[in-house]
């Protein structure tokens, strides 16, 4: 879908540019660089994502040993095995 919608706005700012004369290659560079933005806003959103279930895990854990009494021997890993 995101290929048919890319190909569909060069298509028409294609058209377009050739009506006002502007040179295609502008118009190529600005798309390369479109699509390398959403590319990157791709990236943030996942990377967003990855830190919010984090922080939903982190706040489960410390509620979690908060109900603990203190004397209590709570053990933390420290790789893998």
């Amino acid at each position: 879908m995101f290929v048919v919608l890319t190909l569909a706005l060069f298509d028409k700012h294609w058209k377009l540019c050739n009506m006002l004369s502007y040179p295609p290659q502008a118009f190529q560079e600005l798309q390369g660089k479109m699509i390398m933005t959403q590319q990157q806003l791709k990236i943030s959103d996942a990377q967003i994502e990855t830190l919010k279930r984090t922080v939903t895990r982190n706040r489960l854990v410390e509620a979690e040993l908060g109900r603990l009494p203190e004397n209590t021997r709570v053990y933390e890993g420290v790789g893998r095995m």
